[in-house]
């Protein structure tokens, strides 16, 4: 995350605050490249982290990488690079 923010290539959103102020943050930052939507300690923050990304999925046609997935997959393709992780 350092080189991301150092490069001003990653937008990081509280999901401690409301819904309605996460997601108007979010839609703050001009075609982002990569939102990383922070998710603190409690039960109340993952959801709301769950709903953005759900909202955002739907309304604004992101989608959600998810790294573990993708990096099974390289691995069980074998790939270059999954041979390499592996």
């Amino acid at each position: 995350m350092p080189f991301l923010e150092k490069h001003d290539f990653l937008r990081v959103v509280d999901a401690e605050q409301s819904i309605s102020q996460a997601f108007t943050e979010m839609c703050s930052h001009v075609e982002p490249t990569i939102l990383h939507v922070r998710v603190g300690g409690s039960e109340h923050a993952r959801d709301n982290a769950k709903m953005i990304c759900e909202g955002l999925m739907k309304d604004a046609n992101y989608f959600e990488l998810e790294v573990s997935s993708l990096v099974r997959d390289e691995i069980e393709r074998r790939t270059e690079i999954g041979l390499e992780i592996h």
